[in-house]
């Protein structure tokens, strides 16, 4: 049985990028033998399983490395400290040196596995690392984005975001400190030749594969998965839905939920009795005390924090309207779960989300004003709400059967090919 390392650098096993790794190992599970390599050191598989739906074998092997493990106690030392520039630049320096120590670890054990694939967007450590060059249009304005791939064996990659944002550089402003952590971080992990073994690159939209193809990067979109069985099984009428909107995702600064909570109070403005569910893991501390500060002003900001999956599909499925804040969003999984579960969600315009809805003007927005007057008049029309929803039927392209099938012959096609050539006999 081929061996595969399905390698996933977050701090978390819930959200997007991850619904995508832990789909890939449930899809593959059966055919090869799977390790799942993370810099995660407490995984509860019966948890995933339950979240995702899915059945992921619990004794499947899980490396985490075991400096990650120290990086843990020390990071839950640094997290009690008063929250300021210099503790945020501590922190920034600390996930540098784990981001390191995991490639490293990496580096010690590919040579046991057939084929690497990349779910999730590799460590970002230093300017050493720039082995390839993609250009974005929005977060990178000045196109300096990179992919760190490290690897001596065959490997898939599946690109969420084209670029990386430099963390290193967030220290620009003292040479010393960012030329000696970027020089730090490359001694630790050693001498890396630009990777030359990425035979595949699968996409996550279109959006994010035309950047891709900007720089001759030739890759296929595969739609994220979906599971949406339950949220069109217990879909509600629309009459019988809350005239409110829900928000899912990280709160983090990014996902501009400030901005939802603004959007809300303006349409309140306008005479609508609506109100907002804020859903996600606090991933940024700072950002979801702010966040929490607003919701405790207003009662009708309701902030539910992490929820089940249970709880998530009440959301939805009860409610008329979705938000969906971040700019040049690459694909957003729960988007395409407010389609599938009856809602109307509005997404800013860019970004592969907008091929979610099917790049209707109607729920597409440019900016705060943008989004009030178009919100404003939608919700004043219930025929015009109807007309919409009509135009959004969900699509098989992201059902969680597609991504198994699609992901598995592709796997095999890789597995066969290099086989064939002797790259994978060891």
């Amino acid at each position: 049985m081929k061996k595969i390392a399905i390698i996933q650098y977050k701090s978390s096993t819930k959200g997007g990028a991850e619904s995508v790794a832990m789909h890939m190992i449930n899809a593959l599970q059966d055919k090869y033998d799977i390790s799942f390599i993370t810099p995660l050191t407490d995984i509860n598989i019966g948890d995933i399983n339950r979240f995702y739906n899915i059945s992921i074998n619990k004794s499947i092997d899980i490396r985490s490395f075991t400096e990650q493990k120290y990086f843990d106690k020390i990071e839950h030392i640094s997290g009690v400290l008063p929250q300021n520039e210099t503790t945020e630049k501590f922190t920034l320096g600390l996930d540098l040196l784990r981001s390191a120590f995991f490639l490293r670890g990496i580096k010690q054990i590919q040579s046991e596995f057939d084929l690497l694939i990349w779910a999730t967007r590799g460590p970002d450590i230093g300017r050493s690392y720039q082995h390839m060059q993609y250009y974005s249009n929005d977060e990178l304005s000045s196109g300096e984005g990179m992919e760190v791939i490290n690897s001596t064996v065959p490997a898939l990659r599946y690109v969420h975001c084209p670029y990386q944002i430099q963390n290193i550089r967030k220290y620009q402003h003292n040479p010393v400190i960012e030329k000696g952590l970027s020089k730090i971080c490359e001694l630790i992990v050693g001498e890396t030749p630009p990777n030359e073994n990425v035979q595949s690159y699968l996409s996550n939209s279109n959006f994010t594969g035309k950047m891709l193809e900007v720089n001759n990067v030739s890759c296929k979109t595969l739609y994220p998965p979906v599971d949406v069985k339950e949220l069109q099984a217990k879909s509600t009428s629309w009459e019988q839905r809350e005239n409110g909107f829900v928000c899912v995702g990280r709160i983090a600064k990014d996902k501009n939920i400030h901005k939802n909570i603004d959007l809300i109070d303006r349409l309140r403005n306008h005479g609508h009795k609506t109100h907002l569910h804020i859903v996600g893991i606090q991933y940024d501390s700072q950002y979801s005390r702010k966040i929490l500060t607003l919701a405790d002003k207003k009662p009708y900001i309701n902030f539910e924090g992490e929820v089940t999956k249970d709880e998530l599909v009440e959301l939805i499925s009860t409610h008329k309207f979705g938000i969906h804040g971040k700019e040049f969003e690459r694909f957003g999984i729960v988007i395409a779960e407010m389609v599938a579960g009856g809602m109307l969600p509005f997404v800013h315009n860019s970004g592969g989300q907008t091929e979610i809805v099917n790049n209707n003007n109607n729920l597409m927005y440019d900016d705060l004003d943008n989004a009030t007057n178009k919100i404003n008049a939608i919700l004043k029309d219930p025929s015009k709400q109807t007309n919409i929803r009509d135009q959004l039927p969900f699509s098989d392209k992201y059902s969680v059967q597609r991504f198994y099938d699609e992901i598995q012959t592709h796997v095999d096609s890789m597995i066969q090919e290099h086989s064939k050539s002797n790259k994978f006999e060891k």
